[in-house]
């Protein structure tokens, strides 16, 4: 695809960029505008990939129900894969206050990949939007590579970088992970920076730094048998819980969750903001911080 070109996406439901069957699009230097709701910017799939370097993908719907439910990347099917590095990627209405819900950044599925690298993306949805998820990976096999650059949310229980159900992630060169967000009114669920559920699930972090502003959000929270590893890791976080039974944590492990943390720094402000917090006598969740060597990386 020629550098320069403008894809308008739409109508709802419509994809951006679609490879399938092993086929590979190369979409370097073009400008992407999800205009409508349940759109794709990118869509992987079938053992495909797309090439998305110096690009812009962003949403140019402005009212609630025309940007729902979008997604910027996607990646599924057994061995397709995403790269994008030196691009931008924003979701949600452009003025940032306009209620999105239900948005994704990026997603690899069924055993797929994507590689970010130096790509910043953030999530929008204006303060009460719900469930936004910046970074996913999902489902065993699953890989995500964040290089540099940076994710952040600002909406209700938007988590920046979340691994579920075997997927795994990989973090680092000085990658920054920010969400400010208040906590999802249903769970509650906090915008946690990473979160780490169900077993298998893995990230690995090395020098990069997370912050949190919201209600019940947690820097780093591993559960349900999900495990992070972060090494020489700037922590900060001014969140705040409204009980001592959930505190938000620069780090918290709860149901069998696993974080280990290396040559890190903690820094907590907020009331109930505890430094470290483990939960869940019943399970074996536990917490090893220590100076030592950087954990192995996980292959992607």
């Amino acid at each position: 695809m020629p550098s320069g070109t403008t894809l308008n996406v739409t109508p709802a439901g419509a994809v951006g960029l679609s490879a399938s069957n092993a086929g590979q699009i190369t979409a370097n230097g073009i400008t992407e505008n999800l205009t409508a709701a349940t759109t794709t910017g990118a869509l992987a799939q079938s053992g495909s990939r797309i090439i998305f370097d110096g690009s812009t993908l962003r949403t140019t719907a402005t009212t609630t129900a025309t940007s729902a439910s979008e997604i910027g990347l996607r990646a599924t099917g057994s061995g397709s894969r995403i790269d994008a590095t030196g691009s931008s990627i924003t979701m949600g209405p452009p003025n940032g206050t306009t209620t999105a819900s239900n948005m994704t950044g990026a997603i690899a599925e069924a055993g797929t990949a994507i590689t970010l690298t130096n790509t910043f993306l953030q999530m929008l949805g204006g303060g009460n939007g719900l469930n936004n998820r910046g970074i996913v990976a999902t489902g065993l096999g699953s890989t995500i590579g964040i290089s540099g650059g940076g994710v952040s949310t600002a909406s209700r229980g938007a988590i920046a970088v979340m691994a579920e159900g075997g997927g795994i992630i990989n973090i680092g060169n000085a990658a920054a992970i920010s969400t400010t967000g208040v906590q999802n009114t249903v769970g509650p669920i906090g915008s946690h920076g990473l979160f780490a559920t169900g077993s298998g699930s893995q990230m690995v972090g090395s020098d990069i730094s997370i912050s949190t502003s919201g209600l019940l959000a947690s820097a780093a929270r591993a559960e349900n048998g999900g495990s992070i590893f972060l090494m020489a890791t700037a922590i900060n976080t001014s969140s705040t819980a409204s009980a001592d039974t959930d505190p938000s944590s620069a780090a918290r492990v709860l149901s069998g969750g696993f974080i280990e943390l290396r040559n890190s720094t903690i820094t907590t402000t907020g009331q109930r903001g505890n430094g470290i917090s483990v939960q869940d006598q019943s399970h074996p969740s536990s917490i090893r911080r220590f100076p030592c060597q950087e954990p192995e990386r996980l292959p992607l």
